[in-house]
């Protein structure tokens, strides 16, 4: 079954339509994976901050400790308290934003050491040394204090470490997503350009040619007759021209002039 020219022109605009519509979805994906790079790239670097902010209230206890023990004076103990209070809400914080596995189990790990450093060696030396100043500085000379910060900085700085490459490879994947959404832009805009020149040119072969073709096949032969005192043209009589004349003349012999029919009298040739 042929299919007509509005046929025709109606499956090239869905064809048209659909294509610029997959162009867009994959443009829509390309962006989503953009945004999803990039949420990951900042999350890891919202993990950082906060390991490295964790870290500074670890060593915030150290030095207040110590800074007692030697002074035994009050004033030194703001920072060892104001790191108590931040402590245990930066740990939750850090296991709640890790989400690689082995980064999540160094977070537990880190807290866990902390947990341990405060409930087994600050807070006992503090109220040791509140009692009994020399003791409190033979218990920070032994050096028990010094290891167990030493341990938690060595898993702060492994931890860290990882993290730093993490975050890294999640930059580079970012930086990678947003070539590709730029590359699918534009090739989308091209390839819509190219489209819209394809059916332009399509809708000019089947529409605008065959107008003017079809029209040079006949040529008009003005035939017009006076009606009444008005004069107006009341009829057309059109003598086919050139090739059309000859297969026209051929399939019906006796046609070798145009027939008009008079309407009025007086009739004239144009």
């Amino acid at each position: 079954m042929r299919v007509g020219l509005a046929g025709r022109m109606l499956v090239a605009s869905g064809l048209l339509a659909l294509i610029v519509a997959g162009v867009f979805v994959l443009l829509l994906v390309a962006l989503g994976d953009e945004r999803e790079a990039e949420r990951r790239a900042e999350q890891a670097g919202s993990v950082l901050v906060t390991a490295t902010t964790l870290e500074r209230l670890v060593i915030d206890l150290q030095t207040g400790s110590r800074g007692f023990i030697l002074s035994e004076q009050e004033r030194f103990l703001e920072p060892w308290h104001a790191a108590l209070k931040e402590i245990p809400a930066e740990g939750r914080t850090l296991e709640r934003l890790v989400i690689d596995p082995v980064q999540k189990k160094r977070a537990r790990s880190i807290n866990e050491a902390i947990r341990s450093y405060i409930d087994e060696w600050t807070l006992p030396l503090i109220k040791t040394a509140r009692a009994d100043a020399a003791r409190g500085r033979t218990l920070v000379a032994a050096g028990e204090g010094k290891r167990r910060m030493d341990a938690i900085r060595a898993q702060f700085q492994r931890f860290l470490d990882a993290e730093n490459a993490i975050a890294t490879d999640r930059r580079a994947d970012a930086d990678s997503a947003a070539d590709r959404a730029r590359a699918v832009g534009l090739g989308g805009i091209a390839g819509f350009v190219l489209l819209i020149l394809l059916f332009t040119g399509y809708f000019a072969r089947t529409v605008v040619v065959p107008v003017p073709a079809t029209s040079a096949l006949v040529c008009p032969r003005a035939v017009a007759t006076r009606s009444g005192s008005s004069g107006a043209p009341s009829t057309r009589c059109r003598r086919p021209c050139g090739k059309a004349r000859k297969s026209w003349t051929a399939s019906s012999p006796s046609r070798s002039k145009c027939s008009v029919s008079r309407i009025s009298r007086g009739t004239s040739y144009a």
